[in-house]
């Protein structure tokens, strides 16, 4: 009887580690499939992080052409500006020979003569001087030709 009871006992303890293989194996197979999705996420993880890295760079880039822009339209202003101080130093008046041209204010009663402007090039934002003739009778701008000064 001693025997039946020792061989059932190696009978159960048998079964108890053929049990504990199949738990083993069990717990294996989950933890196999565990990493599986933790890998499957990590990719996922790698996919956005590249993604919004390139996202990022396409921000900076377009951040940076911006910002070149508005140097560019700062300078314009600032260009704009000082053309505009320049040109308010100048009026419009009539020569007497009937040309229309501008005179630069502070140069109108100097000793040596005025400093004309051609009207034309002004009114393109551009302060073109006119050159006089030995007989100061004549305005020349360089781009538009002669303006009477004065009579003969």
């Amino acid at each position: 009887m001693l025997d039946a009871v020792a061989g059932a006992f190696q009978a159960l303890r048998t079964t108890t580690d053929m049990v504990q293989l199949a738990v083993d194996a069990r717990d294996a197979a989950k933890l196999a499939d565990a990493k599986s999705a933790m890998l499957a996420r990590i990719i996922d993880a790698q996919s956005a992080y590249f993604n919004l890295a390139s996202q990022i760079t396409t921000c900076m880039q377009a951040k940076h052409a911006l910002e070149r822009r508005v140097n560019e339209l700062e300078k314009q202003l600032e260009d704009l500006a000082d053309q505009k101080q320049k040109m308010a130093e100048y009026e419009l008046v009539q020569t007497p020979g009937g040309a229309v041209v501008f005179v630069h204010k502070p140069s109108k009663d100097a000793v040596e003569g005025p400093i004309y402007a051609c009207a034309t090039c002004m009114e393109r934002g551009e302060i073109t001087y006119l050159n006089s003739n030995p007989a100061r009778t004549l305005l020349q701008c360089v781009i538009h030709g002669q303006v009477v000064l004065r009579d003969a």
